[in-house]
């Protein structure tokens, strides 16, 4: 990330036919810590940073929107998004230490994405040990974060899998959740993880808060008029509606079944198709 901010920093001096000693003289800034900054080796002060970003008149709200583009936490979130673990992977391998050191949050993300990784290469114990350290961490600066009910979803969902009590992490997860600020750039990853949760407990047969996550998702896809994992929340409450015996069982299925024609989603049609619904 820091090599292409730089890089487009570079780019911008270059096409105004500069070279580092005009800048150097425009700037006030040494050369040398020009040269260091271009090649990616350090950022400079912030007062050195936009110094440069003046000089070469380049807008705070276009290189805010560069930088967004191009920022380590956007494509790891892009990578887990599309389980695309070896972005992830690259990504990771290509954010410097000293960067990391600097900047907590970023160093907490990244901890976070090597878990995953490790999960992914069936390493649990480690997994879990970098998961319980980015916890550690986002309880001291953040505790009321996304990312924190993820990473208790996670520890939880390895703690099933390791045959041991899990469900105090799905708990904290909820608690996280329900005290984010929610907001138009993150209700989609909160419905996220209302849906993870809710597909944990459809499987454990805690029913009664399998509700309570699909009501809680279906609420904020309301609030914003969005149809982001409708078919998911929808299938899974037909589930909930199965083992229960719900009155409302067949109305749900024939929905979903309408449902699917709009939003088509080939695994839960597959799934579909091998459900039966009987009509007493």
């Amino acid at each position: 990330m820091l090599k292409e901010l730089m890089f487009y920093l570079k780019d911008k001096r270059q096409r105004l036919k500069w070279t580092q000693h005009d800048l150097s003289l425009e700037s006030s800034i040494s050369q040398t810590v020009i040269s260091r900054i271009e090649n990616g080796h350090d950022t400079g002060s912030v007062r050195e940073f936009f110094a440069l970003l003046e000089t070469l008149d380049i807008d705070r709200e276009e290189f805010i929107m560069q930088l967004d583009l191009i920022s380590p936490r956007k494509q790891l979130d892009d990578a887990r998004k599309h389980k695309d673990f070896t972005k992830m992977k690259e990504v990771l391998e290509g954010i410097p230490s000293y960067i990391r050191e600097k900047n907590s949050y970023l160093n907490t993300y990244c901890i976070y994405h090597e878990a995953l990784l490790s999960y992914r290469a069936d390493d649990l114990v480690r997994a879990i040990h970098l998961l319980q350290e980015a916890k550690s961490m986002l309880e001291i600066y953040n505790p009321i974060d996304v990312i924190l009910a993820e990473i208790h979803l996670m520890i939880g969902i390895i703690e099933l899998q390791l045959g041991r009590e899990a469900f105090q992490h799905f708990k904290k997860a909820n608690h996280v959740i329900k005290n984010v600020l929610v907001t138009r750039q993150n209700f989609k990853h909160i419905i996220r993880v209302y849906g993870n949760l809710a597909a944990i407990y459809c499987r454990k047969g805690w029913f009664h808060l399998v509700k309570r996550e699909l009501d809680n998702a279906t609420a904020l896809q309301k609030q914003f008029e969005s149809t982001y994992l409708k078919t998911d929340i929808e299938y899974s409450r037909l589930l909930l509606y199965m083992n229960t015996k719900d009155p409302l069982l067949h109305d749900q299925f024939t929905y979903m079944k309408c449902l699917l024609k709009d939003y088509p989603n080939e695994k839960i049609k597959q799934r579909l198709s091998n459900i039966r619904i009987r009509i007493d």
